[in-house]
């Protein structure tokens, strides 16, 4: 989950999501971005509530869309990754 979340851009997004579909596309993984988006809610960190709440949004798209279509379409609209935050 943190490879994917700090993925510099989509074209390096897509590899960390294809390697690791099996596990990111658990229902957990969906439940553990909820949890985290929460708490840095309740601790004010809106920066990171806007950096989980987009990736757990591409992560439900490609669910539905498919990886490449999900990616190639950010990408191609020019949607930015949201800074991620530092480790």
């Amino acid at each position: 989950m943190q490879d994917f979340v700090n993925a510099e851009d989509w074209d390096a997004t897509r590899p960390v999501v294809e390697a690791q579909q099996a596990l990111l596309f658990q229902p957990e993984v969906e439940t553990l971005f909820e949890q985290n988006i929460a708490q840095a809610r309740a601790a004010g960190n809106q920066r990171m509530v806007e950096v989980l709440e987009q990736h757990l949004a591409i992560l439900r798209e490609c669910k539905t869309n498919g990886i490449t279509a999900t990616l190639t379409s950010l990408r191609q609209h020019g949607r930015r990754i949201s800074p991620s935050m530092p480790n």
